[in-house]
């Protein structure tokens, strides 16, 4: 099995993705789709499987939604070729989907980027993924102890358990349990600091903050939801 990068200026890799959505129907409905369409520019690998042999990519993501995706890829692939993704969510597991390339069209102007789309054999849990395509709006936070070599492995694995941390406050929010969120929400504060995240920890205190004070309902989410949002934006060391 060969394995390349299909590759370009990362700006000229930019401005193709952003022509694309800019140029798409203005709805999903417009297009028919069954499920919500999600940017997504993450990236991620590509497994063509051709008769003369598995060929890897790595390529750049546009989007993504339960039955498929679309990414650019540096040659023109036959529609009805089978392929597999490999999608990684937050705590860095490895999702393998098996697709069926549905499209591809050379993109003018590019020199050889064709846009393809897939549509997934069996539907995929985007709820797994959301949090990724939700963080990758956001500027990455990196630890301030990111350069220790002795911190390193703790910074990852805080990162690692940063997206069950996530989970258990929505679900004590959703379940009104605020006193089991006020209790997250301190543990967050007490710990993140010390592995270098202190926008974490100052986030964690308002939600703590106000739930002390008693704020209604929306005050407590305004201030979940931005504990939430560093939260998912938080990056490993490694």
């Amino acid at each position: 099995m060969s394995t390349s990068r299909s590759h370009k200026d990362p700006e000229v890799i930019t401005k193709f993705l952003d022509w694309l959505d800019e140029t798409a129907p203005p709805t999903d409905e417009a297009e028919g789709r069954r499920s919500k369409r999600y940017r997504y520019r993450a990236g991620f690998e590509v497994e063509l499987l051709l008769p003369s042999g598995r060929v890897r990519h790595k390529v750049p993501s546009r989007n993504l939604n339960r039955h498929g995706a679309s990414f650019l890829l540096g040659q023109f692939v036959y529609p009805g070729t089978i392929c597999q993704i490999h999608l990684v969510n937050l705590k860095k597991q490895r999702q393998t989907v098996t697709a069926r390339v549905v499209r591809c069209r050379y993109l003018e102007g590019s020199s050889t980027l064709h846009e393809v789309g897939v549509h997934f054999i069996e539907p995929i849990d985007v709820d797994s993924l959301i949090d990724v395509v939700g963080s990758l709006k956001e500027k990455p936070l990196f630890s301030s102890l990111a350069d220790d070599p002795e911190m390193s492995e703790l910074i990852d694995q805080f990162v690692k358990d940063l997206s069950g941390k996530v989970g258990e406050l929505k679900n004590s929010f959703a379940q009104h349990d605020y006193e089991m969120l006020s209790r997250i929400a301190r543990m967050l504060k007490g710990g993140a600091g010390t592995y270098g995240f202190q926008p974490i920890t100052d986030a964690a205190a308002e939600v703590e903050k106000a739930i002390s004070e008693n704020l209604d309902e929306s005050g407590i989410r305004v201030q979940l939801d931005e504990l939430i949002r560093i939260c998912t934006s938080a990056r490993s060391a490694t």
